[in-house]
């Protein structure tokens, strides 16, 4: 037999509908066609059983005309077969029978028909029976379909009915509710009580009480619990009751909803975990432990205890991100959480209220940022201790993605209430004070003092003039002649970048390139000098000489990402100039850590035709063996190394080696920093390309230096000095 699904009875109204008539005598068959056909009904015919089984299969009649004896398969096993089918469960069977016994009527019933008529058929009588049949038929699937309707909405929503009479302790309950309880197959609670056992033990008194209060006189009782299912397993439900009254007043019978909310509890819980704690390290995060220290704080127990929070910042976590990638840089933040937890703990300092409420007050806040609580300490002194043993155990080398990380920790210090009595001036104190120890050479841990309140303000301050020195028009570029060593004509300049504040007059770049860096201004502000650069080089070559090159210093943040490539492809675009005459300079730190498309980078900028100069050369890494691997023309050689030349033999021997190993290499070398005549000859014996520095010229306006090259020092015919 066919096994499609329940029909919808709408979809089976064909006219009075389809009637499948069986009969082994062919003029009982044709005597009932004409009847039925008469009557509104279309009629489809089989001779025996086994031709019904497969008419049936094939037309899906609407009600079935069944002869009980037939040859080979009777009627009675004809039946029986149609009800153990899904398409013929319910479909309504009239069975004809010659015999006028009881058993033989018995018999049609159990085998599943609907109703049976006599032979010989009253023909007028036969088509209002089976339209009344039909008729009952159909409003049966309709109220089938209602009921699996409503029990898949109930199964989508996971909501299960009960009734409860409370005189005779009788409960009646739904397959859906059986499913949540996950109740085995067939079974039937029979009384509160039983389902009351599925209740977890630390809520079942809750349970009951409610059915106290319904008895009681509360109308409506509404509450979560959890249940342990027959299988073990726990889950959550939301449970609603009503009280029903007689016309007495006296309550029957009570009625409710239960509805397994553990999906939604579970998602609730997963929503909370991720609001409160860290995703990468389980720690609680910024909103969590900055909630649970100001209850702390409220309490008055403890505000009487030694009490401080350190902030504690590590560095080089951006440079593991950039160059091993996200995933090495997690793992670098789960392995110092697990030391600072580790350290934490070992120092019992921790407060039993944390420990409570399995937190050790330990928290991620972003990024490379840890903020610890630590509370009943034996005297502020004690909290220095923690932070050196904090630093020497983050100091240790980390073993990320197959190397050893060395990472530094700055560590904040703010105590309670000398330093701030609210959790909010705590942590921002000891902000201020990491980012000090950050700042200050040979010290990894600072205590806050209001003097770097002071200079944090001072800071915002800056940052917001810095911010709007461009449209100020504060910004100027400086240029520093660059001199062929040989005959000391002018083969270039190096572009400087100035600050002029309104207010507080010049500032060093030693102090706002930095802060550009950190507030991500440096590549708004790097295109500026780069554009201004150009497009006064580019005036220089049309107004004395048409091979004038301009030199850039290249901040490590600009050349970190892909963003300097089109940055520069948009400065040549737009000022005309020739790539050949713009030289980019990068330090030595910057190029080493490059990854591969940094790398790739480089080529490309290289294959603009512009030059590349590594900066401040001799202070890093120097080594032939990395200047093979890098598309590089040209070697600055730090002032450091020129200042005791001649006249200190380790300086000369620097200066020496810079300089072989570059024109080894093919490569340009500048010097910089020549401030006497010695140090200039000097560099001209050893055949030394170029050099800058005050001997010559210092850094000037693009206005001095146009007077300069107008008098016609670009011409390159100047003597030699000294």
């Amino acid at each position: 037999m066919a096994q499609s699904g329940m029909r919808d009875p709408g979809e089976t109204e064909r006219g009075h509908g389809l009637v499948l008539v069986v009969d082994d005598d062919k003029m009982m068959r044709l005597l009932a066609r004409q009847s039925l056909e008469r009557a509104g009904f279309v009629v489809v015919e089989a001779a025996d059983g086994t031709d019904a089984l497969t008419a049936f299969d094939e037309h899906l009649p609407d009600v079935v005309l069944l002869d009980v004896q037939m040859p080979g398969m009777d009627g009675f096993e004809t039946c029986r077969t149609l009800r153990e089918s899904t398409t013929g469960r319910f479909t309504p069977v009239m069975m004809m029978t010659g015999l006028d016994d009881v058993e033989s009527i018995e018999q049609a019933y159990e085998a599943g028909a609907t109703d049976f008529i006599n032979k010989p058929l009253n023909w007028l009588v036969l088509g209002h029976r089976l339209e009344y049949i039909l008729r009952s038929s159909r409003s049966a699937e309709r109220l089938r379909l209602s009921q699996a309707k409503l029990a898949n909405a109930q199964r989508i929503a996971k909501l299960g009915y009960w009734e409860w009479v409370p005189g005779k302790d009788r409960l009646f309950s739904s397959g859906e509710l059986r499913r949540i309880f996950g109740m085995p197959e067939g079974h039937r609670p029979s009384s509160l009580q039983e389902l009351a056992l599925f209740v977890h033990e630390d809520q079942r008194q809750q349970f009951l009480s409610a059915v106290d209060e319904l008895l009681e006189g509360t109308p409506i009782v509404d509450f979560e619990y959890r249940i342990r299912t027959a299988d073990g397993a726990e889950r959550f439900v939301r449970q609603h009751a009503e009280a029903l009254l007689g016309e007495s007043g006296h309550l029957t019978r009570v009625t409710g909803t239960i509805q397994d909310v553990t999906e939604q509890r579970e998602a609730e819980e997963k929503a909370r975990y991720m609001a409160y704690y860290d995703g990468i390290t389980g720690l609680p995060n910024r909103r969590s432990f900055t909630e649970t220290l100001e209850r702390f704080l409220e309490d008055p127990r403890f505000r009487t205890d030694a009490t401080a929070v350190l902030f504690v910042d590590l560095d080089r976590l951006n440079q593991v991100n950039e160059s091993l990638g996200r995933s090495a840089g997690d793992e670098l933040v789960r392995q110092a959480a697990l030391r600072i937890v580790k350290c934490v703990r070992s120092t019992d300092l921790v407060a039993r209220a944390a420990r409570d409420h399995h937190q050790h007050l330990v928290s991620r806040f972003d990024g490379d940022e840890f903020v610890i609580l630590l509370t009943h300490l034996a005297d502020i002194d004690a909290t220095a201790m923690i932070a050196q043993r904090l630093g020497e155990a983050l100091a240790e080398p980390f073993a990320v993605a197959g190397q050893e990380i060395f990472v530094t920790a700055n560590i904040g210090i703010g105590i309670f209430s000398h330093d701030g009595d609210t959790a909010e001036q705590l942590l921002r104190n000891a902000h201020l004070a990491a980012e000090h120890a950050k700042e200050t050479e040979g010290r990894s841990c600072q205590f806050y003092t209001e003097s770097l309140n002071e200079a944090a303000r001072e800071r915002l301050t800056l940052e917001a003039d810095l911010r709007r020195a461009l449209d100020r028009g504060e910004l100027e570029l400086n240029y520093q002649p660059q001199f062929r060593v040989a005959d000391n004509s002018i083969v270039g300049a190096e572009a400087l970048l100035r600050w002029h504040h309104s207010e507080l007059g010049t500032i060093s770049p030693a102090v706002f390139i930095p802060l550009a860096e950190e507030i991500g201004l440096i590549h708004e502000v790097g295109e500026w000098v780069l554009e201004t650069a150009c497009r006064q080089a580019r005036r220089w070559q049309e107004q004395y000489d048409g091979r004038f090159r301009i030199a850039a210093n290249i901040s490590n943040r600009q050349f970190l990402g892909s963003g300097l490539l089109p940055t520069v492809r948009r400065v040549l675009s737009g000022t005309g100039l020739d790539p050949r005459f713009l030289e980019l300079e990068l330090t030595e730190s910057v190029i080493l850590g490059a990854d591969d498309n940094e790398l790739s980078q480089l080529a490309e900028l290289r294959a603009l035709g512009l030059k590349l100069a590594i900066d401040d050369f001799g202070t890093g890494y120097s080594s032939l063996s990395y200047l093979t691997r890098f598309p590089v023309d040209a070697l600055k050689i730090d002032r450091s190394f020129i200042r005791d030349v001649p006249g200190l033999p380790q300086k000369e021997a620097i200066a020496k080696a810079i300089i072989a190993m570059g024109q080894s290499l093919g490569l340009r070398v500048i010097a910089e920093g020549v401030e006497t005549a010695a140090q200039l000859h000097f560099l001209r014996g050893l055949d030394c390309d170029e050099q800058q520095g005050f001997l010559m010229a210092e850094p000037m306006t693009a206005a001095d230096l146009s007077q300069r090259l107008a008098e016609g020092l670009s011409a390159g015919h100047r003597s030699a000095a000294g």
